[in-house]
């Protein structure tokens, strides 16, 4: 059964257990906080992603073609832009 589940993200690398078909629907703020929404397959969690944030003026790590951007969020009263990677888990 598909349904949509919601995922507090932390400062820096945030580890998110998904359904492999997964799809991101929404990056915003909730209650101060960067939070990802995401149409999941609720019976089988069979993969993993890292979501990294940067900040503006951030120097961007070396694999950075290997992360697809997500979206960019302001806040902090539009004083701070941040911006979000995604890629399958490596371990």
């Amino acid at each position: 059964m598909k349904t949509i589940y919601k995922y507090p993200l932390l400062w820096g690398t945030t580890r998110v257990k998904l359904h492999e078909s997964f799809s991101i629907l929404k990056l915003a703020t909730q209650r101060g906080a960067p939070t990802l929404w995401c149409a999941v397959d609720t019976g089988v969690f069979n993969t993993e992603i890292d979501i990294k944030m940067f900040a503006t003026g951030e120097p961007l790590p070396e694999d950075i073609d290997e992360w697809d951007h997500i979206d960019s969020l302001l806040m902090y009263n539009d004083s701070l832009v941040w911006h979000f990677y995604w890629r399958y888990a490596i371990d």
